[in-house]
């Protein structure tokens, strides 16, 4: 089938004087589902892609049918199977002939970062964060940073291909380009010489501090993979069999190979076209794997020179330990690292420390004392403590956690008056609480002039509610930096005003009351996702601080879809609801009406014959739609200012 065959189509209608423009095209290519659709006598696959905060279609876009890889080699990408979206932001794809050869969907557009989804995506419309550069720290089993080391980034389970790649500089920062971190798999794994592969999930939006990805300690693995009569094996993969990204590594011509990221008593794994073989540890490198002859076997074990050697755990001296807590309210965890694995009960002190306690350290060697909290769920702050020797350490071991992180700043009204408030920091994105769970209390500030403790790191907001009855309370963003020592973050003047930055009408003019609004803001939530905020009785925004370039959504009736709106310059802004509806009729050959599915510009919709749509800001839009067994149409139109339009579709059979 030639995929390119498009047929443009004039109608004629008998419209209202208000009827919009528009133009129908009909193709015979499947219309967008979220599933695959039977086409003739194959299936396809058949996505909307778009600009997650626009809703624009976006062209070029890639999409990648990926199979799982037992294999994955950093920095390669692979695909069963790709297709361009064209200048509708329709991407079809066929699978009925590949079904058993790719497990993943990977969608990929320049500006935009990747997504992926196993199987396929619940909609038939595909939103495309937009791509920002993440900081990823890298630190050591001391909590070092780590230079030269190199980051693979992938949406998909481990057995799916490196998306980007980046290197850490000598800070041990590395900027992973393009990505977004949220909705689904967002996996960061490290290879150096020294290091293990640290893979694990990362989380990061726009102000944050660099995501921390901490490695275990490691050491290069070298040798050679010979058959029993001393002949390199070329283009073997050998692995550890610990970790389900790898680290992988490929023999080369010779046989020698050289793999980084491995356990350092983590036994090592090769695969062959036949066969699976399993080897000891080596004691020593560069080792020598030997492959035993094939027994019929699936699995099999192998030799490997020299012979292992069970690891040796150092000897342990009791020290007292003092911490000074300072102002800290959260409970620490006191851990002990060594630049290699031990047993978890071999050292370090049970469960949380108090004050003064009693920790197992190393007798000989380096190692290092880390102090850990988790002021959040999902957050840990770490303070680590370097030793070279345990002759090193003062009896008894003073250690201070951090200083709190200070929160300054002056609260004035629009007037330039002091303003006496009550402030609480709150998570973002805002924590459901049901009855049950009570609010967090706030703190009171007198004078107008703020300094608040906090334990935390990260995005925050700041709710500032004033004691003053004329002034709207305030909701900031609030960006906390890492924790150390005297760390303080000015807010400077905080101004609580009269009036609002944003004003919401209904589509009489009315202001919009007992309505919640969402908001969402480019690489903060989930593609897709908002967060609802309420509007006062004169319908003023009372969710966080706005700025150019966010959207707003409000939520249709019945079934009307939501209306969308991004903001544009500096504020104060004012949305108004759509005044117009527009009707569509969908029918066949004979005018009788046809159910259909398809999307509305960036939202799946059905039409059972029939639907009035609300909501629609003035201006062009564009209805793609069809059924099984019909062709699909592509209705480009105007929606007027005001009144009632209507379109109408009549939908051939294929």
């Amino acid at each position: 089938m030639n995929l390119s065959s498009l047929r443009y189509v004039a109608l004629t209608f008998a419209l209202p004087a208000t009827a919009p423009a528009q133009q129908v095209t009909l193709t015979p290519l499947p219309h967008p589902a979220s599933y695959p659709t039977p086409h003739g006598t194959e299936t396809w696959l058949c996505y909307r892609i778009v600009d997650d905060l626009t809703g624009q279609p976006l062209t070029t876009a890639e999409l990648h049918l990926v199979a799982e890889h037992p294999t994955p080699l950093p920095g390669r990408f692979w695909a069963t199977r790709s297709a361009t979206s064209d200048a509708n932001g329709l991407v079809r794809i066929r699978t009925d002939d590949i079904s058993k050869e790719w497990a993943w969907i990977i969608v990929r557009a320049k500006d935009h970062a990747p997504v992926a989804s196993m199987s396929g995506f619940p909609d038939a419309v595909i939103r495309l964060p937009r791509g920002i550069d993440i900081p990823v720290a890298v630190r050591d089993w001391a909590d070092r940073p780590v230079a030269g080391a190199i980051l693979g980034f992938c949406r998909g389970c481990g057995h799916t291909p490196d998306l980007v790649n980046a290197a850490t500089g000598p800070d041990g920062i590395a900027l992973v380009r393009g990505i977004d971190t949220h909705d689904g798999i967002a996996d960061i794994y490290v290879q150096h010489a020294d290091c293990d592969l640290g893979y694990d999930g990362i989380t990061w939006r726009p102000g944050e501090p660099p995501v921390v990805v901490r490695c275990g300690p490691s050491e290069t693995i070298t040798g050679t993979i010979v058959d029993t009569a001393g002949n390199p094996l070329a283009g073997i993969p050998i692995t550890t069999n610990e970790v389900h990204r790898g680290p992988w590594a490929i023999s080369r011509a010779d046989g020698t190979f050289t793999l980084l990221g491995a356990g350092r008593h983590d036994s090592l794994h090769a695969k062959l076209p036949d066969r699976d073989l399993w080897f000891d540890r080596p004691g020593s490198f560069p080792a020598r794997l030997i492959v035993p002859d094939a027994n019929g076997e699936r699995g099999q074990n192998g030799e490997v020179e020299p012979a292992a050697k069970e690891p040796e755990v150092p000897a342990g001296v009791e020290v007292e330990v003092v911490i000074d807590r300072k102002d800290a309210r959260e409970p620490l965890e006191a851990h002990v690292a060594l630049p290699l694995p031990v047993p978890p009960e071999a050292f370090g002190a049970p469960g949380k420390p108090a004050d003064r306690v009693t920790m197992t350290l190393p007798a000989t060697g380096p190692f290092a004392i880390s102090l850990v909290s988790w002021p959040h769920e999902h957050q840990e702050v770490r303070k680590t403590f370097v030793f070279a020797h345990a002759d090193a350490v003062p009896r008894p071991l003073h250690l201070a956690w951090h200083d709190s992180t200070r929160i300054l700043g002056t609260l004035r009204d629009d007037r330039g008056k002091p303003v006496r408030a009550n402030l609480r920091i709150e998570q973002w994105p805002p924590l459901h609480r049901d009855e049950r769970q009570p609010e967090p209390p706030f703190t009171l500030c007198e004078d107008g002039n703020l300094d608040l403790p906090t334990e935390l790191r990260g995005l925050w907001l700041l709710r500032v509610v004033p004691e003053q009855e004329d002034l709207l309370p305030r909701l900031l963003w609030l960006y906390l930096p890492d924790r150390a020592d005297k760390v303080r973050v000015d807010l400077g003047a905080i101004v609580l005003r009269r009036q609002g930055t944003l004003r919401v009408l209904d589509v009489d003019g009315r202001p919009l009351r007992d309505t919640p609004v969402g908001f969402t803001r480019a690489n903060h939530l989930d593609p897709g996702a908002t967060v609802p905020f309420p509007l006062d009785d004169q319908g003023q925004w009372l969710g966080p601080d706005l700025r150019a370039g966010d959207a707003i959504v409000i939520a249709g009736e019945d079934d009307d879809p939501p209306f969308r709106a991004v903001l544009a310059g500096d504020g104060p802004w004012e949305v108004r609801l759509p005044a117009a509806e527009v009707r569509v009729l969908v029918q066949d050959e004979r005018g009788e009406p046809l159910d259909v599915e398809g999307v509305l510009d960036d939202l799946d919709i059905e039409i059972d014959g029939e639907r009035l749509l609300r909501n629609l800001a003035p201006g062009p839009h564009s209805l793609i739609v069809g059924a099984e067994g019909r062709q699909t149409a592509i209705v480009a139109f105007e929606v007027p200012a005001t009144g009632r339009a209507e379109v109408t579709i009549r939908l051939p059979a294929r």
